[in-house]
């Protein structure tokens, strides 16, 4: 998934590749394109926290979010089925790695940015590496 998430970061970047410090700031990064996680996981926008850096587990709201969801392969590929001892759905990674891939109505890095901090400065940062000829 951090590889999908680089891919998406580095377009914004002008060439540039980042990778989030760890898959919890990665999975919050995603979750700061409100309108487009709700629109992915077909839930009301009402439900994706405003503010997901100061989520404890961003993995398990999108778990959440997902078992929320109108559509039954959602709910299928990213919520574990009872039992399974398992935190995330057989596909929950390849459902977060389409998200990000598709640039018309997926993942918005800038938008995002709007409402991760970290993501925001990310991004600050490597437009100045960018500028100066460093990447």
């Amino acid at each position: 998934m951090c590889a999908a998430v680089a891919s998406r970061v580095a377009p914004v970047a002008r060439g540039a590749h980042v990778l989030p410090r760890g898959r919890t700031q990665g999975r919050a990064w995603l979750l700061g394109d409100r309108e487009r996680m709700a629109l992915f996981l077909h839930v009301a926008s009402a439900r994706v926290p405003a503010d997901p850096e100061a989520i404890a587990d961003p993995k398990r709201v999108m778990v959440d979010l997902a078992a929320h969801s109108r559509r039954t392969d959602i709910r299928l590929d990213m919520v574990p089925r009872q039992g399974s001892g398992r935190s995330e759905g057989p596909a929950y990674t390849s459902r977060l790695i389409e998200y990000v891939s598709d640039v018309r109505d997926g993942w918005r890095p800038h938008i995002a940015a709007a409402s991760c901090d970290s993501l925001r400065r990310c991004l600050h940062c490597l437009d100045g590496l960018v500028e100066q000829g460093g990447l």
